[in-house]
């Protein structure tokens, strides 16, 4: 039975016999030549790194470093530059264990947030577009996937139910704004918002407390698997000019080259999905990194991959 979360610790804290499920470890070296272990622990409140420092290797059992493994161990709560990380003096691997201590989830009820997804879908007026996300969502598989997938492996919305939380802000945030642009297409961005990301079903495969891309995901990325899903699933008495828009949509909501797109939005709808899901993205990984630097002393968050840039935190 799991005795501590991440988000109780404090530093100069004593953990002992704590569970944590492996997300990643990596064996390093110090200036000094000597040998340590990285490692990235999870539970479902949150994250913390750890390190196995080479005086404490001898207690740690080696075979139980593996990723997506859920872990025992013994350690104190130490600080580094305003970050809390965990000094392990003794690791095992766990015997008995709740899988749903280690899985982060949406804080939000995911059949709620289906139901809500299903209310926008009746809502997209244009009838093919309404029947072909219908039918993607027939098949229970896709749709159990859609509702449990996270919507990246470590940026933003990178829990259960990430996805299916992330494609609801787009959907919410596209009727507010649907009012300030009476000539765009909402049928078609609805349908773009809750296809825009469907590709991830492939390219991010489940672990139980992980999750990773398998050869296909990294070879090709979600953007061309959710295309060719698309193909695979459009009918062929579907009218060509929507079915083009709606690919076009899919290609395009990365918005530019350089993070991934083939092609640049080139239409009214187009613009709208990738503007949704850059908000939806960006808005929350703020939130994310003001959370997790709630308690530091720091001014400054660490820079963000996906933001480029560090966040002002007080």
């Amino acid at each position: 039975m799991k005795k501590t979360y991440i988000k109780e610790l404090e530093t100069n804290q004593d953990i002992e016999q704590s569970q944590f499920a492996l997300m990643s470890f990596k064996k390093n070296t110090t200036k000094s030549g000597s040998t340590y272990y990285r490692l990235e622990l999870a539970d479902k409140t949150g994250g913390i790194s750890g390190n196995i420092w080479e005086n404490n290797i001898p207690n740690i059992e080696l075979t139980a470093l593996e990723n997506g493994s859920i872990v025992e161990l013994w350690g104190k709560i130490e600080e580094f530059k305003g970050t809390k990380q965990v000094n392990i003096l003794s690791l095992k691997k766990a015997e008995e264990y709740e899988m749903g201590d280690f899985v982060q989830v949406s804080d939000r009820d995911p059949e709620e947030m289906w139901k809500e997804v299903e209310k926008h879908i009746e809502s997209i007026e244009n009838t093919d577009l309404k029947e072909l996300v219908t039918d993607i969502f027939s098949n229970p598989e896709v749709r159990e996937q859609y509702i449990s997938h996270p919507a990246a492996t470590g940026m933003h919305h990178a829990f259960r139910h990430g996805l299916l939380e992330h494609v609801l802000e787009m959907l919410d945030m596209a009727d507010v704004i649907a009012k300030f642009y009476p000539e765009a297409d909402m049928s078609l961005v609805k349908a773009g918002a809750i296809l825009h990301d469907i590709g991830k079903l492939d390219e991010i495969a489940d672990n139980g407390t992980t999750y990773d891309r398998p050869k296909e995901g990294k070879l090709l990325g979600h953007i061309m698997q959710g295309y060719e899903m698309l193909i695979r699933t459009i009918p062929d008495d579907f009218p060509e000019e929507l079915a083009l828009k709606l690919k076009h949509i899919i290609l395009s909501h990365h918005g530019i080259l350089e993070y991934g797109s083939p092609v640049v939005p080139k239409t009214l709808e187009a613009i709208i999905v990738h503007q949704l899901d850059d908000s939806s993205a960006k808005i929350r990984t703020y939130q994310k990194i003001i959370r997790l630097n709630s308690e530091t002393e720091e001014e400054f968050s660490r820079r963000d991959f996906l933001l480029g840039t560090d966040i002002y935190l007080r």
